[in-house]
């Protein structure tokens, strides 16, 4: 016996028990080693393997922000660090990074990031969707290994406006899915359901009357994937007067193919633009922050829980609630352990940083990063965008 053949691992062994332990980073590195190792890490199938087996406390949490022309990634642990100090992590001028640049780098891409069209609509297992406007593509994007996949959607609605929402099939293993809910702008009634399978590469379609939702209902921002259902706000107009708005959540359900409106939330101030609710996920449950009917300096967090809403507690620091409140705000789910990125306006470093685990939450503080009207989290991981299905 050779000395090689002497420190020869068997494959599956060599996977199970050594590959699928390192990190996101080495596993990178490790793939030019020789096509042995390349072949084992662009698997699908080991892909999917690091991804189920990886502590959730080694999954390394990222902030994608569009920022002018280009994509930035914030890894989240040195984000919060940074805030905690109170020292500025970033500061990007001509070009160049400044101060703390180790915490951020720049994305490349396939697409054409220079257009103000596109943008980031969701995230799934490290696989981030972005939607380009104009010729009217998608892209399925990993952010890790640069993979880009480009989807060109159905025609005949130019005049539609659309939302999207992102997830994996729990059905069909190392499937994904993107649903695109189309509204004609002339009957907001009447909706275009379009899913496609990026597994078998095509698009389904149906048609949906959104009928005792009120008037001119209109979906709004980035989908909410729990379990089987994808959620988003939309409003809708109690009368022809089109100050009196009202916010709901609507979601489209998976299995049966349907759009089920969410119960309303407790104490829910729906009336007023200015305020719309803000949902994310924890704890593998839909919540939500929204504005009480009682006091307008307070904000509302719940959870629902089996078909109804359990209030959690109260958000009352005046500064971040009058953010949330007047501000161009979203809210932005980065870890499971209930940390949040709030976007609270339009200047040079308004992202703010609150633990909702902490109850009530306190010590919100700035990112110091660039403001973004399009921010999105994901998990560095290895799932490819060309996925194919497998047993």
């Amino acid at each position: 016996m050779s000395e090689i053949d002497e420190f020869y691992f068997p494959e599956e062994v060599f996977t199970t028990n050594i590959l699928v332990r390192l990190p996101i980073k080495s596993l990178l590195r490790f793939k030019c080693v020789n096509k042995r190792f390349y072949s084992i890490i662009c698997s699908p199938y080991f892909a999917r393997l690091h991804l189920n087996e990886l502590p959730a406390s080694q999954l390394n949490r990222h902030l994608l922000i569009k920022h002018k022309t280009i994509f930035l990634s914030f890894d989240f642990d040195s984000l919060r660090a940074a805030a905690r100090a109170d020292c500025c992590p970033f500061r990007y001028r001509g070009g160049f990074f400044e101060d703390g640049s180790r915490l951020a780098s720049i994305i490349e891409s396939k697409f054409d990031v220079r257009h103000s069209y596109i943008f980031a609509v969701g995230s799934c297992d490290g696989l981030v969707c972005v939607e380009a406007g104009e010729p009217y593509l998608l892209y399925i994007w990993n952010p890790t290994t640069l993979e880009c996949r480009e989807i060109r959607v159905p025609e005949g609605q130019e005049k539609y406006g659309v939302v999207y929402g992102f997830r994996c099939d729990t059905s069909v293993k190392n499937d994904y899915k993107v649903v695109r809910i189309c509204q004609k702008m002339s009957k907001r009634e009447t909706i275009i359901i379009q899913v496609f399978s990026l597994s078998e590469n095509s698009w389904t379609s149906s048609h949906e009357q959104l009928d005792g939702y009120g008037e001119r209902p209109e979906l709004t921002g980035i989908g909410v994937s729990v379990n089987d259902i994808t959620y988003w706000l939309y409003k809708a107009y109690e009368t022809d007067d089109i100050q009196e708005v009202h916010w709901w959540i609507i979601g489209y359900e998976w299995v049966t193919r349907k759009m089920k409106r969410v119960p309303p939330l407790p104490e829910w101030q729906m009336s007023g633009s200015q305020c719309p609710p803000m949902m994310y996920v924890m704890e593998g449950r839909l919540c939500a922050c929204w504005r009480t009917n009682k006091n307008d300096d307070y904000l509302n967090v719940g959870m629902m829980k089996e078909g109804s809403w359990m209030k959690l507690y109260v958000i009352t620091q005046s500064y971040v609630v009058y953010a949330m409140k007047f501000g161009h705000q979203g809210m932005h789910n980065i870890t499971d352990k209930g940390s949040f990125a709030i976007q609270v306006g339009q200047t040079e470093e308004d992202i703010l940083l609150v633990d909702l685990t902490r109850k009530p939450p306190r010590d919100a503080r700035s990112l110091r990063i660039p403001s973004s009207a399009n921010l999105v989290n994901y998990t560095q991981t290895l799932v490819s965008p060309f996925v194919q299905s497998f047993k």
